[in-house]
């Protein structure tokens, strides 16, 4: 640590803050996903940060939520379009 930083710096430093919360609804008790990482990933597939796997209204990759860290704006993808535009019909 650096002589010219406090503990309490130092600290704030290594815990990161989330940017918002998300709040699963529907199931029995509501769950509570604070956003920590700058991209969050939504879908049925089990490596989703938050996923629905018995939801057939839901796709593997259904979408994403995107914090800009600079401005502060977030933003929603829609990832089901990106891969349907990837396969001409």
């Amino acid at each position: 640590m650096e002589p010219s930083k406090s503990r309490g710096q130092a600290q704030q430093q290594k815990e990161p803050q989330p940017w918002g919360k998300l709040i699963r609804l529907g199931a029995e008790e509501a769950e509570l996903h604070l956003l920590l990482k700058k991209e969050w990933t939504i879908g049925r597939k089990k490596g989703c940060d938050l996923s629905f796997p018995g939801n057939k209204l839901v796709s593997g990759d259904h979408c994403k939520i995107i914090v800009d860290e600079d401005s502060g704006q977030v933003s929603l993808e829609d990832t089901r379009l990106a891969l349907l535009e990837s396969f001409p019909v």
